[in-house]
């Protein structure tokens, strides 16, 4: 279920403003470096508050300065780790629109423009994996915004690119037998599937299509007497699309 982008959601999924960046600062090698250093700092002061526990109980005075050290001692590493696996991770979100770049086809200045219609309350997400809003909700949301659409697994991309946005139960694609598909057409020609839900496909379709009335919105469509499939199709589809685009420009412009 889609809800409106609220001061909750801009607090738990963006990043100086950025979702972009709240995404790219979740994850990857930095994170997984600090997470083992806290974890091994974690298990040597166990070790430690279990010697002294014994010690205590037993009387036994095997834990001297000298073993003390030799247990704190790991723990500068672990902690030299933490810090090398932060600076890691504020590295990889520092850069998250070179990444974005590389992932889509949009300048810096559209990337920008994206992040700052993610802002606006007439923005929506939708949550795929819990109906509650947690630290790393970003990283399963689908957002919609007033002309971009961001999904798990999908870069930004722009409503108007959006030639066609529909869903499939079941599909044999690219020689490959597929369940729950939502495909997405970009007016290139180009055709990715992804794998979503019936509940998630449609959802996301309705925003679409809400915000872009010209996306087409089923696998099949009918021109005149002739039948148009998408997915064996897609490049004279996406003509389709870019001449209805066209015919609405020209007719804006009369």
């Amino acid at each position: 279920m889609f809800k409106a982008v609220d001061e909750k959601f801009i607090k738990m999924c963006t990043k100086d403003g950025s979702l972009l960046k709240k995404i790219r600062s979740i994850g990857g090698g930095g994170a997984a470096l600090a997470a083992i250093g806290g974890m091994f700092i974690f298990i040597n002061l166990i070790a430690i508050f279990a010697m002294v526990a014994t010690q205590n109980h037993t009387g036994e005075k095997f834990l001297d300065a000298g073993m003390l050290m030799r247990l704190l001692s790991p723990i500068i590493i672990w902690l030299i780790l933490i810090f090398l696996g932060m600076s890691m991770t504020n590295k990889r979100a520092n850069k998250y629109i070179s990444y974005f770049l590389k992932k889509s086809n949009y300048t810096e200045a559209q990337l920008q423009e994206f992040d700052k219609e993610v802002l606006e309350p007439s923005s929506s997400y939708y949550v795929i994996n819990s109906k509650k809003l947690v630290r790393n909700s970003v990283l399963f949301s689908i957002v919609v915004t007033r002309n971009w659409l961001k999904a798990v697994g999908i870069p930004p991309i722009r409503l108007e690119d959006i030639a066609a946005m529909f869903f499939e139960e079941r599909i044999t694609y690219k020689n490959q037998r597929w369940d729950d598909s939502l495909f997405i057409l970009l007016s290139s020609g180009e055709l990715t599937r992804y794998t979503y839900v019936h509940a998630q496909s449609t959802a996301a379709i309705e925003q679409v299509v809400n915000r872009n009335p010209y996306t087409i919105n089923a696998r099949h469509i009918q021109v005149g007497d002739q039948t148009y499939d998408c997915v064996n199709q897609p490049e004279e589809v996406a003509e389709l699309y870019r001449n209805m685009i066209s015919s609405k420009q020209q007719g804006a412009a009369q």
